[in-house]
């Protein structure tokens, strides 16, 4: 998938930590991750989203393992976040609001990367939140997976 990573000021809460998304609920986006609600992350000046898209959108925007246009990816998947979030005038480029300081509740920084090898099919996707094996004595859990 690609990976859009958001950074916002504070002071919109987030509706869940993590928001799993299907071809009904958006075109391209199919997680977002409020990192900033994970547990023991708490009281920071700012929220931080990781946003993945499907694996259909990141192979259109593939060329070998870099993006085809960077920067029209980032603005596209942050603007797709940011709706979902109900937080369309936060985007970087959104007028201040009368009274308000220039970049309050805005987008303050965001990044995007080709990862692609982020998720697993969707056939083949674990939708338990932890494996556990005790008869070997093992586990596997992952970070809001």
């Amino acid at each position: 998938s690609a990976a859009a990573t958001s950074t916002s000021s504070s002071g919109v809460s987030a509706a869940a930590a993590v928001q799993r998304l299907g071809a009904q609920d958006h075109a391209f986006v199919r997680l977002i991750v409020n990192d900033s609600a994970k547990p023991g992350r708490t009281g920071g000046p700012h929220d931080l989203y990781v946003v993945h898209s499907s694996a259909e959108y990141a192979t259109a925007h593939l060329v070998g393992e870099a993006l085809d246009d960077e920067e029209a990816v980032r603005a596209e998947m942050v603007a797709a976040a940011l709706a979902i979030l109900g937080r369309v005038a936060d985007a970087p480029d959104a007028p201040d609001a009368p009274g308000s300081t220039p970049a309050s509740g805005r987008v303050l920084h965001a990044s995007v990367m080709a990862w692609d090898h982020a998720q697993p099919s969707t056939e083949s996707r674990v939708e338990a939140p932890y494996l556990i094996d005790t008869a070997r004595r093992a586990g596997v859990v992952g970070d809001f997976f």
